[in-house]
């Protein structure tokens, strides 16, 4: 059995910038990890491993009078970000879209197949569901 990598982010409030240097990094893992897997380059370590990825979105909804409107401003900026950073590091014009997409306890989440074939999944978290400003395990 393979070694399996687990890279868990938070996100809240960053910048389009700050967002787009922790693709970036995700990215370039992505593609060691396809190179691996396919044997691609001769000077990498011949050691494969597996890679879940997951960023966890902290208040990722608008809502106007009580109920829920849709993604905030961030979580959109995350959509774009994802896909500048693979049109950039593969110099093609490239768009993903989400694989899968549906509500959870929680919010909901999304899940994208990198290039490289491994997998990220963004939760975002409802602050209606889920307490404000607390971990997801705190209820009070």
């Amino acid at each position: 059995m393979q070694p399996i990598i687990f890279i868990c982010a938070t996100m809240w409030h960053e910048t389009y910038e700050e967002m787009k240097t922790l693709l970036t990094s995700l990215l370039r893992l992505d593609y060691d990890y396809a190179c691996r897997r396919h044997g691609l380059q001769s000077n990498i370590n011949e050691d494969e491993f597996d890679i879940d990825t997951h960023i966890f979105f902290d208040d990722a909804f608008e809502s106007i009078e009580g109920s829920r409107k849709g993604y905030n401003a961030f979580v959109i900026t995350l959509d774009h970000a994802v896909n500048d950073v693979i049109r950039e590091h593969y110099s093609v014009d490239l768009e993903l879209k989400p694989v899968s997409e549906f509500k959870t306890p929680y919010g909901c989440q999304k899940v994208w197949t990198l290039p490289g074939k491994s997998k990220l999944t963004v939760h975002f978290k409802d602050k209606k569901l889920i307490r404000n400003k607390k971990r997801w395990s705190q209820k009070n």
